[in-house]
This record gives structure tokens, sequence and C-alpha cells, in this order.
């Protein structure tokens, strides 16, 4: 039976193709039920446009979805070639793209989530690198103060004993480790890692905040022009806010009006938004309740002064024949709203659904109630008590301990004011320190050796800087001591990297979300990064970095 169906949809579907006659007709009616958007019909033409070539199949495409960013991504994509005009178009089609995320909703949420989930895979990849890089460095020196105190050592190494009890607790002991020989500057990224880790143990179902319930896909597929069955079917029995405004607003665009004006009613008697008012003036618009319809949106007015209320009290009072009054309320609704009313006046008609404008219920009040269903969302388990505890003897260690271990500024060599007892210079060895300075205590031979073993040290690190520069920017910053640049540079690269792959693999259901327009900014950003590291690599290098 599946097969079946699908089939019939399929065959449908290519009759439309073939007939754009027999579509025009049912585009009119669904603009006579208020659905001003068929994004499946639409990706079916831009399926059909890749495989023909055929312009006109994406401007059909954007005319039966206004309200669909991929539309006019690949009109962009289209409109692109070499010439000024070619190019200005381009850009033009792609603003209008990225305007038409204020009007719908499942774009902007999946983008929303999109990005959430490029920043905190990238995070977490970000720490990764760092502790890859540092904890060999910072490693040696926690050994050598186990060598020279083995309490010290084993105090140090307190924070290891819950890098076995997760994944959490595991990355916060190994930056523990790393940070207790960061500088200042740079341990602002060892805090940013730890709040962020304690923040994500706290909020392990962070990720459902970004998936959307079936019922409220109804929601949205009602309030932005959609679809209105689907509403109908999964919306009845819901009595939150947003589900009573989309059921009461797909029957009303059904005709079934009574219905709808109850509903609207009751919400009115809870709810104070301008919006209400207005739909509920719609609905008795649609019964002939001329009087009831104006004194609905005189409501509305007295709540927020809205462009649909304005352009639907100019209509009922030309209705009225009362012109004069009608067109100074069509004045202010353009002033308000000029966009949206050339929009809706290009499809208007005689039609309850088309005569007066709908309005769709606000985008944070839906966000609001997406959050409020997501109680328990924050939960202290022992991955968070762990977690808390590692930072926690962090601070308390940070404290506590003096005189740590130290790699010398030029050969690379550890030492601590146990092993080394002589007075140092700008964090250098005593083999350094005399070698240069006091080079009455060392023979000249000794003192050669030491300057060719200086050289080839440096010209050692010098060359693992470089490749991990050009292997991911930031990489080279964070190997040569600058942390903080360094890791802000590779979490921005990865970032980038991260959000690329996401919205290549974004979807739901039949309708793919694909932002097309993040390659390009965000392959220019890894560009301009790598650019970056390479050449602050080089320059720090040539002025004696290292």
């Amino acid at each position: 039976m599946k097969s079946l169906f699908a089939g019939i949809i399929i065959g449908i579907s290519i009759s439309m193709l073939t007939n754009s006659l027999s579509y025009a007709d049912l585009y009119e009616s669904r603009l006579d039920r208020g659905l001003l958007n068929n994004d499946a019909y639409s990706f079916l033409l831009i399926e059909e446009y890749k495989k023909r070539d055929d312009k006109d199949l994406l401007e059909k495409a954007r005319r039966y979805s206004p309200d669909l960013p991929a539309t006019y991504f690949y009109i962009a994509y289209d409109r692109l070639d070499l010439s000024a005009k070619g190019i200005f178009d381009s850009i033009d089609y792609m603003r209008q793209g990225l305007k038409a995320y204020g009007r719908n909703f499942l774009w902007r949420f999946n983008l929303s989530g999109l990005v959430v989930k490029g920043a905190i895979i990238s995070f977490f990849l970000s720490i990764l690198l760092l502790i890859i890089i540092r904890l060999p460095s910072e490693g040696k020196l926690i050994i050598h103060e186990a060598g020279e105190d083995r309490k010290k050592g084993i105090i140090l190494l307190l924070p290891l004993f819950f890098s076995f009890s997760g994944f959490l607790p595991m990355f916060a002991s190994m930056l523990s480790i790393i940070g207790f020989y960061l500088r200042k500057k740079d341990r602002i990224v060892i805090y940013l890692s730890f709040l962020i880790i304690l923040s994500f143990s706290a909020m392990p179902g962070i990720g459902r905040i970004f998936s959307i319930p079936s019922y409220l896909k109804a929601v949205v597929m009602v309030n932005e022009g959609r679809d209105n069955s689907y509403g109908l079917l999964r919306l009845k029995e819901r009595k939150d806010l947003p589900s009573s405004f989309a059921y009461a607003l797909a029957l009303k665009r059904e005709g079934f009006y009574h219905e709808s004006i109850d509903i609207y009613r009751r919400l009115a008697e809870r709810h104070r938004l301008p919006q209400i008012f207005i739909n509920l003036g719609n609905a008795l618009y649609a019964i002939q309740d001329i009087e009831g319809a104006r004194t609905a949106y005189m409501s509305s007015l007295s709540i927020k002064p809205l462009s649909a209320a304005f352009y639907n009290l100019s209509q009922v009072h030309r209705l009225m024949l009362d012109f004069k009054k009608g067109d100074e309320y069509f004045e202010e609704a353009a002033r308000l709203d000029p966009e949206g009313l050339r929009r809706f006046t290009s499809i208007s008609g005689m039609n309850p659904n088309r005569f007066v404008i709908d309005e769709k219920l606000p985008d944070p009040i839906i966000w609001e109630h997406i959050l409020s269903e997501r109680d328990g969302l924050i939960q202290i388990t022992l991955t968070t008590i762990l977690t808390a505890m590692v930072i926690l003897s962090f601070f308390v260690l940070d404290r506590m301990l003096k005189n740590r271990a130290k790699r010398c500024s030029r050969c690379g060599s550890i030492f601590c004011n146990k092993c080394s007892r002589t007075i140092t210079w700008k964090n250098m060895c005593s083999r350094c320190y005399s070698s240069l300075i006091r080079m009455d205590q060392m023979y000249s031979k000794d003192r050669i050796a030491n300057l060719l073993l200086v050289y080839e040290g440096r010209a050692k690190r010098r060359s693992i800087a470089r490749i991990l520069s050009m292997l991911i920017p930031g990489g080279g910053q964070i190997y040569s001591g600058k942390i903080l640049e360094g890791f802000f540079m590779s979490w921005a690269s990865i970032f980038s990297l991260i959000t690329i792959i996401l919205s290549r693999l974004s979807s739901s259901g039949i309708y793919p979300f694909r932002h097309g327009w993040i390659l390009p900014p965000a392959l220019l950003l890894i560009i301009v990064l790598y650019a970056l590291s390479i050449i602050h690599i080089r320059r720090e290098i040539q002025k004696g970095w290292l």
C-alpha cells in the first residue's frame, strides 16, 4: 500500500510538472484556502531544473513558495556570471534568500540547531587538539615534579583519578594538568572550557531543544500558510496557545468559521495578543459580521498597532462605503509594512482568505513554548558531580602549589627550584644562564656545545610549529605557547568546517534544509585563518620567537 501511495504521489507530481495550467488552478485554490507556500512542489521544480536547466522552473518554484530560502539560493547560483549584472543579481537573490529566513520558522529553527551543534562539536574538537598538542609538553613537567618530590607529583596528578569516570571528567582532568603551567592570559581558555564542560555535563539533553515535535511542525505549517489538513488532524485535542491558535486558523481557512470564532474568543479571554483579535475579526468577516470584525480589529490596535489590522480595517470600511477612512487605514498599513502589504495585495481576491490578512503567531511565543516543554533539561548527574570535583580540585591545587617546574626559554630543558638552586633570568636554566650571562663559569667548549644544542632544539621546535600551522590554523600557536590566540583560531576554523558538513547533511523528511549561503563565507574564513596562522608563525620566528 505504501509503495502504491508513493507511486500515486509521484504520478501526480509528474503530471503537475508537465501540465502548468492544471497546477495554476491548484495554486489558485490553495490561495483561496490561505496557503501561500507549497514547498514540496517547489522542491520538485528545483529537481526538475537540475535535469533540464530551465530557468523558468526556478521562477515558478519561487512563486509557489515565496518563503522558501532554497529557491532564492538556486536562482542566485543560476544568475551568477562574470558580468556586473550577473554578480549584482546573484547578490540580490542571496539577500532575498537570507531575508526569507525571517518568514520561515522551520529553516530558522534548523539553522539555529546547526549553529549550536557546530559550535559544540568544534569546541570539543578544539579542546582535543589543545590536549594532543600541549599534554606531552606539560606532562613532562609533572613527571619532573614527581621525580623531585613524589608527594607533590601525586597531588598534581590528583585530577587524573576522575578521568576514567567519563568523557567530560576526562577532558576536565587533562585541561587541569595543562592549566597548572599556563600564563594567566592563556588560562582564559581553561576557565572557558571548564564552564562549557560543566554546563554540558549538567545539560545532557541539550540537543533536544533543536528537535521539533510533530505537533509543533503542524503549528508552523498552518502558521506560515503551508498546510491546513495536518493541523486539523494533529492539533484538535491540544490546549496550549500555539496549537489552539493554529487550529483555529486552519478551521477558519477551511470554512469552519463558527468553530474558529469560538476558539479565538476563548483565547482572547486568556491572552492579550493583537494577532488573536485580528484573526477573530477575519473569521467574523467571513460570516458577514462586519461590525464585529471592525470591533475586533480596533481591539487589536489598542494592544499593538499592526499593519494587518489597518489593512483589514481599510477593507471593511470600503465595504461600508467609507472610502476616506478606508484610504487612511490603507496608508497606515503601507507605512508599517510596505513589503508585506505588497506581497499580500499581489494575491488578494474576494475569497475571505484573500480579502483580509491573517496574522501568524509571533516566533518568540513559539520559542517560549518550545523551551517551556523542555522541563528537566538541567540534570545533576554523577558525571556533573565528578566534573565539578575535577574543576574544584584544580582551583584548590592551583592556590596551594608554589615553585612549579619550568621549561627553559632557550634550550627547552626542564628545571625547578629544587634541582637548580642558582639564580635564573628570564626562565633560563642554569646551563643557558652560565653560557650567556656568567660566561666565566663555563669553558668555551662547553659553552659552544650548549649553544649548538640550543640552536638544534629551536630549529626542531620551529619546524614543528610550521607544520602544525599548515595542518590546522592555530596549531602552531598552541604548540608555541600562544594558547589563547591558537585556540580561538582553531575553534573558528573547525566550526566553519563543521557547519559546512552539517549544512550539507541537514534534512527533514522530504524537505531538505540546504543552507547554501554558508559555504562561501565559511570557506573564506578557513582560508583567511590558514593564511593568518602561517604568516603569524613565520613572522614571529623571524623575530626570534621559539
